[in-house]
Order: structure tokens, then C-alpha cells, then sequence
């Protein structure tokens, strides 16, 4: 009986030392900064060399209060006469200023004689201007 035990007592430790052995991680650090800020999509629409009604993206450093959108998805549509690319936003942000802190378009869609561009553009929150 006794002998038994030890032989238990023996692997159970060994496997508790190379669990530990596995579970081995490294430190992270947690930064108390509050981010004021986040990522967003917008389009314009550009037709004829001038931009429409929603006017062209906004330049960094610039404070907008365009509608952001918090989510963009690329579409395809196939059909026998060829394939079309959209993208689909989603809801907006809520209205508020924000600062551009960086801007990059992510794909042009063609459309009616016009072109609609698509942008991911960094923010931080701004007060009004």
C-alpha cells in the first residue's frame, strides 16, 4: 500500500512540476493612459473632377463632424454580364468633433459616371471648435 502511494505521490508531482514548466509566460504591462480617440470610415463621392454634397475626405489635423461609420465590410456582386466590388458601412458613431490624426483611402468604386472613395481615417476626440 504504502509502495503504491509513493508511485501516485511521485507522478503526481512530476506532472505538477512540468505543468508548471508549460504554463511559463511572460509580464505585460498595463498602460494607465486613456485612449481619446479610435478608428473610423467615411466615403465622398467625387464626380467630374468636384466632390458631392458630402465634399472630399478631410485633411489630418483637420476637426470634422462628419458621420464616421465603426465598421466597413468589402461586398461583391457576380452576375452573368461580370462582377461588381462595393464596400458596406455600418452604423455611425455617434455625432461628436474629432480630429483627423491619420487618413488612408481604401478603395474607389465607380458608379454612375462618378467615383466613390472609401477611407479608414484615425481620430481623437476634439472639443468643439
Amino acid at each position: 500500500m504504502l509502495r503504491r502511494f509513493s508511485f501516485f505521490y511521485l507522478v503526481v508531482m512530476l506532472v505538477t512540476s512540468q505543468a508548471s514548466c508549460t504554463f511559463f509566460g511572460g509580464v505585460s504591462t498595463v498602460s494607465n493612459k486613456k485612449y481619446n480617440g479610435g478608428v473610423g470610415y467615411l466615403s465622398s463621392t467625387e464626380r467630374n473632377g468636384q466632390w458631392e454634397f458630402d465634399g472630399p475626405p478631410p485633411q489630418v489635423g483637420e476637426v470634422t463632424d462628419r458621420p464616421m461609420y465603426r465598421y466597413m465590410r468589402k461586398e461583391s456582386a457576380y452576375s452573368i454580364l461580370g462582377a461588381s466590388k462595393d464596400y458596406g458601412l455600418s452604423e455611425p458613431y455617434p455625432e461628436r468633433h474629432r480630429r483627423v490624426t491619420a487618413i488612408r483611402e481604401i478603395g474607389v468604386v465607380s458608379e454612375n459616371g462618378g467615383s466613390r472613395h472609401y477611407y479608414e481615417v484615425e481620430f481623437e476626440f476634439a472639443q468643439n471648435p
